[in-house]
Protein backbone atom coordinates (compact mmCIF):
# COMPACT_ATOMS: atom_id res chain seq x y z
CA UNK A 1 0.00 0.00 0.00
CA UNK A 2 1.18 3.77 -0.67
CA UNK A 3 0.85 6.22 1.41
CA UNK A 4 -0.57 10.13 0.38
CA UNK A 5 0.42 12.90 2.06
CA UNK A 6 -3.05 14.96 2.83
CA UNK A 7 -3.23 18.28 0.87
CA UNK A 8 -3.50 22.06 2.59
CA UNK A 9 -7.21 21.89 1.90
CA UNK A 10 -9.84 19.96 3.49
CA UNK A 11 -10.57 16.31 3.18
CA UNK A 12 -13.95 15.54 2.23
CA UNK A 13 -16.01 13.52 5.03
CA UNK A 14 -19.27 12.07 5.39
CA UNK A 15 -21.72 11.59 8.01
CA UNK A 16 -24.66 10.11 9.05
CA UNK A 17 -27.35 12.51 10.32
CA UNK A 18 -29.80 11.21 12.75
CA UNK A 19 -32.10 14.11 11.52
CA UNK A 20 -31.91 13.22 7.84
CA UNK A 21 -31.13 9.49 8.84
CA UNK A 22 -29.07 9.31 6.20
CA UNK A 23 -25.07 9.69 5.54
CA UNK A 24 -24.48 13.36 4.45
CA UNK A 25 -21.67 15.29 3.28
CA UNK A 26 -20.09 17.41 6.35
CA UNK A 27 -20.22 21.13 5.25
CA UNK A 28 -19.53 23.10 8.02
CA UNK A 29 -20.62 26.46 8.48
CA UNK A 30 -17.43 28.00 9.06
CA UNK A 31 -13.29 27.61 8.93
CA UNK A 32 -13.50 26.45 12.39
CA UNK A 33 -16.02 23.51 13.33
CA UNK A 34 -18.59 23.93 16.26
CA UNK A 35 -18.84 20.67 17.92
CA UNK A 36 -21.26 20.26 21.22
CA UNK A 37 -21.50 17.01 23.51
CA UNK A 38 -23.58 16.15 26.30
CA UNK A 39 -21.64 15.10 29.14
CA UNK A 40 -21.73 14.08 32.60
CA UNK A 41 -23.96 14.51 35.36
CA UNK A 42 -21.39 14.66 38.19
CA UNK A 43 -22.81 12.59 40.86
CA UNK A 44 -20.29 9.17 40.69
CA UNK A 45 -17.61 7.60 38.65
CA UNK A 46 -17.62 7.37 35.34
CA UNK A 47 -18.25 4.16 34.23
CA UNK A 48 -16.94 2.28 30.86
CA UNK A 49 -20.73 3.54 28.95
CA UNK A 50 -18.76 7.25 29.16
CA UNK A 51 -15.59 6.34 28.21
CA UNK A 52 -17.05 4.97 24.89
CA UNK A 53 -18.40 8.59 24.15
CA UNK A 54 -15.18 10.14 25.67
CA UNK A 55 -12.85 8.25 23.46
CA UNK A 56 -14.82 8.22 20.50
CA UNK A 57 -15.38 12.18 20.19
CA UNK A 58 -11.98 12.65 21.27
CA UNK A 59 -11.21 10.37 17.94
CA UNK A 60 -13.62 12.45 15.64
CA UNK A 61 -11.56 15.58 17.10
CA UNK A 62 -8.63 14.46 15.93
CA UNK A 63 -9.56 12.99 12.85
CA UNK A 64 -11.60 16.48 11.53
CA UNK A 65 -8.11 18.50 12.62
CA UNK A 66 -5.93 16.22 10.60
CA UNK A 67 -8.51 16.34 7.86
CA UNK A 68 -8.17 20.15 7.78
CA UNK A 69 -11.53 20.74 9.94
CA UNK A 70 -10.48 23.05 12.91
CA UNK A 71 -12.71 22.30 15.81
CA UNK A 72 -13.95 23.93 18.79
CA UNK A 73 -15.38 21.10 20.87
CA UNK A 74 -17.45 22.03 23.96
CA UNK A 75 -18.50 19.21 26.57
CA UNK A 76 -20.94 20.29 29.37
CA UNK A 77 -21.29 19.35 33.26
CA UNK A 78 -24.28 18.95 34.61
CA UNK A 79 -23.30 20.32 38.39
CA UNK A 80 -27.17 20.72 39.50
CA UNK A 81 -29.95 17.77 38.97
CA UNK A 82 -31.76 15.51 41.22
CA UNK A 83 -29.70 12.78 41.19
CA UNK A 84 -26.79 15.01 42.81
CA UNK A 85 -29.15 16.37 45.72
CA UNK A 86 -29.82 12.71 46.74
CA UNK A 87 -26.13 11.95 46.50
CA UNK A 88 -25.68 15.31 48.63
CA UNK A 89 -27.96 14.38 51.26
CA UNK A 90 -26.74 10.50 51.74
CA UNK A 91 -22.98 12.11 51.70
CA UNK A 92 -23.47 15.00 53.67
CA UNK A 93 -21.54 17.45 51.36
CA UNK A 94 -22.47 20.40 49.38
CA UNK A 95 -23.62 20.47 46.17
CA UNK A 96 -20.43 22.43 45.18
CA UNK A 97 -17.66 20.12 46.92
CA UNK A 98 -19.43 16.75 45.50
CA UNK A 99 -19.56 18.22 42.11
CA UNK A 100 -15.89 19.49 42.11
CA UNK A 101 -14.92 15.56 43.69
CA UNK A 102 -16.95 14.07 41.11
CA UNK A 103 -15.50 16.47 38.17
CA UNK A 104 -11.72 16.13 39.50
CA UNK A 105 -12.22 11.95 39.08
CA UNK A 106 -14.05 12.49 35.62
CA UNK A 107 -10.45 14.34 34.68
CA UNK A 108 -8.49 12.00 36.32
CA UNK A 109 -10.06 9.21 34.52
CA UNK A 110 -9.53 11.24 31.29
CA UNK A 111 -6.44 11.81 31.82
CA UNK A 112 -5.74 7.94 32.05
CA UNK A 113 -6.93 7.13 28.78
CA UNK A 114 -4.96 9.79 27.57
CA UNK A 115 -8.01 11.18 26.14
CA UNK A 116 -7.54 15.47 25.40
CA UNK A 117 -9.29 17.63 27.20
CA UNK A 118 -12.40 19.49 25.19
CA UNK A 119 -11.49 23.37 24.33
CA UNK A 120 -14.35 24.06 27.32
CA UNK A 121 -16.12 22.56 29.70
CA UNK A 122 -18.95 24.68 31.09
CA UNK A 123 -20.82 23.98 33.94
CA UNK A 124 -24.44 24.14 34.45
CA UNK A 125 -24.51 26.61 37.32
CA UNK A 126 -22.66 28.92 35.14
CA UNK A 127 -25.48 29.49 33.22
CA UNK A 128 -28.41 29.98 35.36
CA UNK A 129 -29.16 33.80 34.20
CA UNK A 130 -28.96 32.94 30.77
CA UNK A 131 -31.18 30.32 30.92
CA UNK A 132 -33.80 32.34 32.79
CA UNK A 133 -33.59 34.73 30.31
CA UNK A 134 -34.38 31.58 27.39
CA UNK A 135 -37.53 30.55 29.36
CA UNK A 136 -38.69 34.21 29.58
CA UNK A 137 -38.37 34.12 26.05
CA UNK A 138 -40.32 30.96 25.39
CA UNK A 139 -42.92 32.04 27.67
CA UNK A 140 -43.40 35.25 25.73
CA UNK A 141 -43.74 33.28 22.82
CA UNK A 142 -46.40 31.22 23.64
CA UNK A 143 -44.17 27.62 23.86
CA UNK A 144 -43.96 27.57 27.51
CA UNK A 145 -46.35 28.26 30.43
CA UNK A 146 -46.46 28.40 34.40
CA UNK A 147 -48.23 25.83 35.70
CA UNK A 148 -50.04 25.35 38.82
CA UNK A 149 -47.06 24.46 40.90
CA UNK A 150 -44.88 27.08 39.83
CA UNK A 151 -42.98 24.99 37.49
CA UNK A 152 -42.21 26.35 34.01
CA UNK A 153 -43.00 23.73 31.35
CA UNK A 154 -42.06 23.25 27.69
CA UNK A 155 -45.06 23.36 25.14
CA UNK A 156 -44.18 20.09 23.05
CA UNK A 157 -48.09 21.15 21.03
CA UNK A 158 -46.87 24.27 20.02
CA UNK A 159 -43.73 22.89 17.97
CA UNK A 160 -45.08 21.37 15.06
CA UNK A 161 -41.62 19.77 14.07
CA UNK A 162 -41.40 17.51 17.55
CA UNK A 163 -40.19 14.07 16.68
CA UNK A 164 -38.35 14.98 14.17
CA UNK A 165 -35.06 13.82 15.65
CA UNK A 166 -36.44 10.54 16.48
CA UNK A 167 -38.48 10.30 13.19
CA UNK A 168 -41.71 9.56 15.19
CA UNK A 169 -45.32 11.11 15.51
CA UNK A 170 -45.87 12.73 19.86
CA UNK A 171 -48.75 9.81 19.96
CA UNK A 172 -45.78 7.31 18.79
CA UNK A 173 -43.84 8.78 21.40
CA UNK A 174 -46.60 9.06 24.01
CA UNK A 175 -46.91 5.16 23.72
CA UNK A 176 -43.37 3.88 23.19
CA UNK A 177 -41.85 6.28 26.70
CA UNK A 178 -42.54 6.23 30.13
CA UNK A 179 -43.68 9.23 31.34
CA UNK A 180 -44.34 10.18 34.84
CA UNK A 181 -48.22 11.01 35.70
CA UNK A 182 -47.77 15.20 36.53
CA UNK A 183 -51.24 16.72 36.52
CA UNK A 184 -50.05 20.35 36.23
CA UNK A 185 -48.87 19.38 32.46
CA UNK A 186 -51.09 20.07 29.31
CA UNK A 187 -49.57 17.48 27.50
CA UNK A 188 -47.40 14.16 28.80
CA UNK A 189 -44.40 14.83 26.70
CA UNK A 190 -44.47 18.35 28.31
CA UNK A 191 -40.96 18.81 30.24
CA UNK A 192 -39.59 21.19 32.62
CA UNK A 193 -37.81 23.82 31.85
CA UNK A 194 -37.86 25.60 35.69
CA UNK A 195 -38.47 23.60 38.82
CA UNK A 196 -39.56 24.97 42.31
CA UNK A 197 -37.12 24.04 44.68
CA UNK A 198 -37.86 22.09 48.20
CA UNK A 199 -36.46 23.17 51.30
CA UNK A 200 -33.05 22.46 52.34
CA UNK A 201 -32.00 21.95 48.26
CA UNK A 202 -30.07 24.84 45.96
CA UNK A 203 -32.62 27.19 44.42
CA UNK A 204 -31.89 30.23 42.29
CA UNK A 205 -34.46 33.39 42.34
CA UNK A 206 -36.51 33.26 39.34
CA UNK A 207 -40.13 35.11 37.99
CA UNK A 208 -41.47 31.80 39.15
CA UNK A 209 -40.13 31.71 42.55
CA UNK A 210 -36.64 29.69 44.01
CA UNK A 211 -35.89 27.00 42.14
CA UNK A 212 -33.69 25.76 39.19
CA UNK A 213 -33.14 24.86 35.74
CA UNK A 214 -34.57 21.87 33.59
CA UNK A 215 -31.98 19.38 32.54
CA UNK A 216 -32.85 19.26 28.77
CA UNK A 217 -32.45 23.69 28.93
CA UNK A 218 -28.61 23.56 30.00
CA UNK A 219 -27.41 22.05 26.73
CA UNK A 220 -29.51 24.40 24.34
CA UNK A 221 -28.54 27.35 26.29
CA UNK A 222 -24.87 26.71 26.89
CA UNK A 223 -24.21 25.57 23.65
CA UNK A 224 -25.81 28.79 22.08
CA UNK A 225 -23.63 30.76 24.74
CA UNK A 226 -20.59 29.43 23.15
CA UNK A 227 -20.87 28.41 19.71
CA UNK A 228 -23.87 30.28 18.22
CA UNK A 229 -27.54 29.83 16.60
CA UNK A 230 -25.86 26.47 15.17
CA UNK A 231 -24.19 23.69 15.44
CA UNK A 232 -21.66 21.46 12.95
CA UNK A 233 -21.85 18.25 15.02
CA UNK A 234 -23.60 17.75 18.38
CA UNK A 235 -22.85 13.99 19.87
CA UNK A 236 -23.77 12.22 22.75
CA UNK A 237 -24.92 8.33 23.31
CA UNK A 238 -27.74 6.74 21.89
CA UNK A 239 -29.83 6.97 24.65
CA UNK A 240 -30.03 10.97 24.42
CA UNK A 241 -31.31 10.83 21.14
CA UNK A 242 -35.03 11.02 22.91
CA UNK A 243 -36.28 12.61 24.68
CA UNK A 244 -32.87 15.27 25.27
CA UNK A 245 -31.86 16.15 21.93
CA UNK A 246 -35.60 16.20 20.77
CA UNK A 247 -36.11 18.28 23.73
CA UNK A 248 -33.03 20.63 22.49
CA UNK A 249 -34.03 21.04 19.43
CA UNK A 250 -37.93 22.16 20.55
CA UNK A 251 -36.42 24.84 22.60
CA UNK A 252 -33.88 26.33 20.50
CA UNK A 253 -35.85 26.17 17.28
CA UNK A 254 -39.11 28.46 17.85
CA UNK A 255 -36.63 31.88 19.02
CA UNK A 256 -33.33 31.38 16.26
CA UNK A 257 -35.76 30.47 13.34
CA UNK A 258 -32.61 28.37 12.60
CA UNK A 259 -31.34 25.21 12.06
CA UNK A 260 -30.34 24.12 15.90
CA UNK A 261 -27.62 21.15 14.77
CA UNK A 262 -26.55 20.37 11.24
CA UNK A 263 -25.48 17.02 12.09
CA UNK A 264 -26.66 15.12 15.06
CA UNK A 265 -24.17 11.99 15.82
CA UNK A 266 -25.14 8.91 18.53
CA UNK A 267 -22.92 6.86 19.97
CA UNK A 268 -24.22 2.98 20.72
CA UNK A 269 -24.46 1.58 24.00
CA UNK A 270 -21.68 -0.35 25.42
CA UNK A 271 -23.72 -3.80 26.61
CA UNK A 272 -23.42 -6.84 29.14
CA UNK A 273 -25.12 -9.78 28.26
CA UNK A 274 -26.54 -7.67 25.32
CA UNK A 275 -28.04 -5.14 27.77
CA UNK A 276 -27.31 -1.65 27.79
CA UNK A 277 -24.98 -0.81 30.29
CA UNK A 278 -26.36 1.63 33.39
CA UNK A 279 -26.33 2.42 36.60
CA UNK A 280 -30.12 2.55 37.18
CA UNK A 281 -29.90 -1.17 36.51
CA UNK A 282 -26.49 -1.75 38.34
CA UNK A 283 -24.83 -3.33 35.77
CA UNK A 284 -21.89 -0.98 35.05
CA UNK A 285 -17.99 -1.26 35.58
CA UNK A 286 -16.19 2.15 36.23
CA UNK A 287 -13.39 3.26 34.28
CA UNK A 288 -10.85 3.40 36.99
CA UNK A 289 -11.81 -0.39 38.14
CA UNK A 290 -11.54 -1.59 34.56
CA UNK A 291 -7.96 0.24 33.73
CA UNK A 292 -6.36 -1.82 36.83
CA UNK A 293 -6.98 -4.88 34.34
CA UNK A 294 -6.38 -3.38 31.03
CA UNK A 295 -4.41 -0.46 29.61
CA UNK A 296 -5.62 2.51 27.77
CA UNK A 297 -5.17 1.52 24.60
CA UNK A 298 -6.55 -1.67 25.08
CA UNK A 299 -9.93 0.46 26.20
CA UNK A 300 -9.58 2.30 23.58
CA UNK A 301 -9.23 -0.33 20.85
CA UNK A 302 -12.48 -2.22 22.20
CA UNK A 303 -14.06 0.73 21.79
CA UNK A 304 -13.00 1.46 18.39
CA UNK A 305 -13.02 -1.79 16.72
CA UNK A 306 -16.69 -1.87 16.31
CA UNK A 307 -18.46 1.32 14.60
CA UNK A 308 -19.99 3.57 16.88
CA UNK A 309 -23.08 3.53 16.08
CA UNK A 310 -23.53 -0.03 16.78
CA UNK A 311 -23.47 -0.96 20.54
CA UNK A 312 -20.31 -3.09 22.13
CA UNK A 313 -20.43 -6.06 24.07
CA UNK A 314 -18.53 -6.11 27.16
CA UNK A 315 -17.36 -9.55 27.53
CA UNK A 316 -14.30 -11.22 28.23
CA UNK A 317 -13.84 -12.67 25.08
CA UNK A 318 -14.34 -9.36 23.39
CA UNK A 319 -11.36 -7.78 25.55
CA UNK A 320 -9.31 -10.76 25.15
CA UNK A 321 -9.97 -10.14 21.64
CA UNK A 322 -8.47 -6.40 21.69
CA UNK A 323 -5.45 -7.42 23.58
CA UNK A 324 -4.08 -10.01 21.17
CA UNK A 325 -5.41 -7.51 18.46
CA UNK A 326 -3.24 -4.67 19.77
CA UNK A 327 -0.42 -6.41 20.96
CA UNK A 328 -0.10 -7.54 17.06
CA UNK A 329 0.25 -3.53 16.62
CA UNK A 330 2.80 -3.29 19.37
CA UNK A 331 5.22 -6.02 17.85
CA UNK A 332 5.58 -4.31 14.59
CA UNK A 333 5.65 -0.74 16.12
CA UNK A 334 8.76 -1.93 18.29
CA UNK A 335 9.88 -3.68 15.85
CA UNK A 336 10.28 -0.88 13.77
CA UNK A 337 11.69 1.70 15.86
CA UNK A 338 14.25 -0.22 16.91
CA UNK A 339 16.01 0.66 14.10
CA UNK A 340 13.66 3.83 12.91
CA UNK A 341 13.75 7.38 13.94
CA UNK A 342 10.34 8.19 15.08
CA UNK A 343 8.36 10.42 12.16
CA UNK A 344 4.51 11.19 13.04
CA UNK A 345 3.34 12.71 9.74
CA UNK A 346 -0.26 11.62 8.58
CA UNK A 347 1.12 11.94 4.95
CA UNK A 348 2.23 8.86 5.74
CA UNK A 349 -1.47 7.02 6.49
CA UNK A 350 -2.36 5.24 3.13
CA UNK A 351 -5.61 6.75 1.29
CA UNK A 352 -7.57 3.61 1.97
CA UNK A 353 -7.58 4.49 5.54
CA UNK A 354 -8.26 8.08 5.01
CA UNK A 355 -11.23 6.92 2.95
CA UNK A 356 -12.58 5.05 5.51
CA UNK A 357 -12.18 6.93 8.21
CA UNK A 358 -14.04 9.66 6.21
CA UNK A 359 -17.14 7.11 5.59
CA UNK A 360 -18.70 8.12 8.98
CA UNK A 361 -15.65 7.28 11.22
CA UNK A 362 -15.42 3.82 10.22
CA UNK A 363 -12.97 2.62 12.64
CA UNK A 364 -13.55 -0.97 12.01
CA UNK A 365 -12.39 -0.84 8.35
CA UNK A 366 -9.82 1.21 9.23
CA UNK A 367 -8.65 -1.68 11.78
CA UNK A 368 -8.98 -3.92 8.94
CA UNK A 369 -6.39 -2.08 6.19
CA UNK A 370 -3.92 -1.81 9.73
CA UNK A 371 -4.02 -5.55 9.93
CA UNK A 372 -3.27 -6.12 6.35
CA UNK A 373 -0.27 -3.89 6.37
CA UNK A 374 0.69 -5.53 9.56
CA UNK A 375 0.51 -8.57 6.84
CA UNK A 376 2.80 -6.82 4.53
CA UNK A 377 5.43 -5.60 7.15
CA UNK A 378 5.80 -9.28 8.33
CA UNK A 379 6.57 -10.51 4.39
CA UNK A 380 8.77 -7.76 3.92
CA UNK A 381 10.55 -8.73 6.85
CA UNK A 382 10.90 -12.24 5.94
CA UNK A 383 12.18 -11.24 2.49
CA UNK A 384 14.35 -8.63 4.11
CA UNK A 385 12.93 -6.01 2.04
CA UNK A 386 14.19 -2.63 3.72
CA UNK A 387 12.00 -0.28 1.68
CA UNK A 388 8.89 -2.28 2.06
CA UNK A 389 9.61 -2.84 5.51
CA UNK A 390 10.45 1.39 5.65
CA UNK A 391 6.89 1.89 4.09
CA UNK A 392 5.00 -0.64 5.75
CA UNK A 393 6.67 0.36 9.40
CA UNK A 394 5.62 4.13 9.04
CA UNK A 395 2.12 3.48 8.20
CA UNK A 396 2.13 0.85 11.09
CA UNK A 397 2.97 3.35 13.53
CA UNK A 398 1.13 6.78 11.98
CA UNK A 399 -2.47 5.01 11.88
CA UNK A 400 -1.53 3.74 15.88
CA UNK A 401 -0.82 7.26 16.50
CA UNK A 402 -4.14 8.30 14.84
CA UNK A 403 -6.41 5.95 15.93
CA UNK A 404 -4.94 7.55 19.57
CA UNK A 405 -3.65 4.14 20.82
CA UNK A 406 0.27 3.74 22.08
CA UNK A 407 2.95 3.17 19.51
CA UNK A 408 4.61 0.77 22.69
CA UNK A 409 3.03 -1.38 24.75
CA UNK A 410 1.16 0.44 27.55
CA UNK A 411 0.67 -1.03 31.10
CA UNK A 412 -2.69 -0.35 33.41
CA UNK A 413 -3.11 3.04 35.11
CA UNK A 414 -4.46 2.97 38.47
CA UNK A 415 -5.53 6.67 39.06
CA UNK A 416 -5.97 6.96 42.83
CA UNK A 417 -2.15 5.48 42.84
CA UNK A 418 -1.25 7.78 40.59
CA UNK A 419 -2.87 10.91 42.69
CA UNK A 420 -1.65 9.28 45.89
CA UNK A 421 1.73 9.45 44.53
CA UNK A 422 1.45 13.42 43.25
CA UNK A 423 0.39 14.39 46.70
CA UNK A 424 2.98 13.15 48.27
CA UNK A 425 5.30 14.63 45.77
CA UNK A 426 3.75 17.84 46.47
CA UNK A 427 4.54 17.32 50.65
CA UNK A 428 7.92 16.43 49.14
CA UNK A 429 8.65 19.70 47.24
CA UNK A 430 6.70 21.98 49.63
CA UNK A 431 9.22 20.41 52.60
CA UNK A 432 11.92 21.04 49.84
CA UNK A 433 12.75 17.27 50.01
CA UNK A 434 13.89 17.24 46.67
CA UNK A 435 15.29 14.26 46.60
CA UNK A 436 12.02 12.03 47.34
CA UNK A 437 10.12 14.47 45.28
CA UNK A 438 12.57 13.41 42.28
CA UNK A 439 12.73 9.78 43.26
CA UNK A 440 8.42 10.38 42.69
CA UNK A 441 8.89 11.74 39.84
CA UNK A 442 10.76 9.19 38.18
CA UNK A 443 8.52 6.04 39.51
CA UNK A 444 5.30 8.03 37.88
CA UNK A 445 7.56 8.43 34.77
CA UNK A 446 8.12 4.22 34.64
CA UNK A 447 4.07 4.03 34.80
CA UNK A 448 4.24 5.70 31.76
CA UNK A 449 2.63 9.01 33.42
CA UNK A 450 3.98 12.67 32.34
CA UNK A 451 3.55 14.90 35.13
CA UNK A 452 3.49 19.51 34.67
CA UNK A 453 3.84 21.85 37.44
CA UNK A 454 1.44 24.41 37.29
CA UNK A 455 0.87 27.23 39.55
CA UNK A 456 -2.48 26.15 40.15
CA UNK A 457 -1.16 22.17 41.33
CA UNK A 458 0.48 19.06 39.00
CA UNK A 459 -0.88 17.66 36.52
CA UNK A 460 -0.75 14.29 34.69
CA UNK A 461 -1.58 12.43 31.17
CA UNK A 462 -0.56 9.16 30.40
CA UNK A 463 2.75 9.14 27.66
CA UNK A 464 1.35 7.06 25.10
CA UNK A 465 4.60 6.76 23.42
CA UNK A 466 8.02 6.06 25.45
CA UNK A 467 10.69 8.42 25.45
CA UNK A 468 13.26 5.95 23.75
CA UNK A 469 11.47 6.33 20.19
CA UNK A 470 11.92 10.12 20.33
CA UNK A 471 15.53 10.37 19.63
CA UNK A 472 17.00 9.70 16.14
CA UNK A 473 17.78 5.92 14.82
CA UNK A 474 19.78 3.59 16.63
Amino acid sequence: MTSQKPSQSRRQLFIYDQRRRSKVLFEPLNERVTMYVCGMTVYDYCHIGHARCMIFFDLVQTVLESAGYPTVYVRNITDIDDKIIARCQRDEASPKQLTQRFIDAMWQDEAALGINQPTHQPRATEYVEQMITWIERLLEAGYAYVGDNNDVYYRISKFESYGCLSGRSVNQLVAGSRVDADPFKEQPLDFVLWKQSKENEPFWESPWGRGRPGWHLECTVMSQSLLGETIDIHGGGHDLCFPHHENEIAQAEPLTKKRFVNHWMHVGHVEIDREKMSKSKGNFFLIRDVLKQYTPSEVRFFMLMSHYRHPVNFSEDNWLSARNALSKIHRVCDDYLRSHRLVLDNGFIPQACWDAMLDDFNTPKVFAILFEIIKLYDQASHQQDSDLIDQCGRQVVNITEWLGLSVVSDIAVDATLVDSLIQKRSLARASRDWQQADEIRERLSEMGIVIEDQSTGTIWRVDRRSARHDGESR
